[in-house]
């Protein structure tokens, strides 16, 4: 098993948004609080769609 992590930090060229991510075996890992400041909008909004792409699942 592969247990290697790498770091990703994306800032905005005018620094006003900056998120950090892991990435492990291609995939970019990010909270909902960093996606949503990534696409600048509410954690609700980034609840409600995760709830969709699972068709309603939780955990």
């Amino acid at each position: 098993m592969n247990r290697e992590f790498n770091f990703l930090m994306y800032r905005e060229a005018d620094e006003e948004v900056t998120v950090n991510a892991l990435i492990k075996d291609d995939t970019i890992w990010l909270t909902q609080n960093a996606m949503a400041d990534l696409f600048s909008v509410d954690k609700s909004t980034i609840s409600r769609h995760l709830k969709n792409i699972c068709g309603g699942r939780t955990g």
